[in-house]
């Protein structure tokens, strides 16, 4: 009779599968972003009527797309994988919740897919940042929820960098969308800021966090 695999077995199978599939997800959401990007109406766009707004929502859906793939698969990867291919040690090994699990599966999940029709909208400027205001709020409460379950809470100090700054931006977006709705800008103005707003909140994630993104190891900097 069979043994039956053991929870520490069935975890990384888990997080390989939901790996897998998100990066099904992103990879046919990027494949939608460049054809709403080159077509409109079923025909091939000119490169002379292509115009400032496409090309920033197309360029801002892109790197946002590499960014919340590349930190999430990094944040499954620290917090489930690496501890299962590394040698034992005298440390006890972490213990995860069955709670905790299902909400990293269906939060990675659920930004996947919130991404994926964010690229519908691509020349659908007002819808296109709603969603991103949505992704953004789901990304802030899976960090608030996920708090909970950290014992050492000084480990999860880039998830509160690239929080705060997400907060930031959750806030401004508010303000100049409201300011848009009551006409007190005019919206070509705020869509113009709205998209200050969502790169430099890119590049900030990645310049705080960039050793979560691009980690150096001790043992590479010894071969070096």
């Amino acid at each position: 009779m069979e043994k039956l695999h053991t929870n520490s077995e069935q975890l990384p199978s888990m997080i390989n599968s939901l790996k897998e599939v998100v990066t099904i997800i992103m990879g046919l959401a990027l494949t939608n972003a460049i054809v709403q990007f080159v077509l409109l109406n079923n025909k091939v766009v000119e490169i002379a009527d292509l115009n400032l707004d496409s090309m920033l929502a197309f360029f801002l859906l892109v790197i946002n797309g590499v960014r919340f793939y590349h930190g999430n698969m990094r944040y499954l990867d620290v917090t489930y994988m690496l501890e299962s291919v590394q040698p034992s040690t005298s440390a006890p090994k972490q213990h995860h919740k069955g709670e905790k699990v299902s909400i990293d599966f269906f939060s990675v999940l659920a930004e996947s897919l919130i991404f994926c029709v964010m690229t519908f909208y691509q020349r659908k400027l007002p819808y296109l940042f709603s969603l991103f205001i949505i992704l953004l709020i789901v990304d802030v409460s899976w960090f608030f929820v996920m708090y909970q379950f950290v014992p050492d809470k000084a480990t999860f100090k880039y998830q509160k960098f690239w929080i705060e700054n997400n907060v930031g931006a959750i806030f401004l977006m508010f303000i100049f969308t409201i300011c848009s709705v009551s006409n007190a800008v005019d919206s070509e103005v705020v869509n113009k800021i709205l998209f200050a707003i969502l790169f430099i909140n890119t590049a900030l994630d990645y310049i705080i966090c960039r050793k979560f993104y691009f980690p150096v190891y001790k043992g590479d900097e010894s071969q070096r």
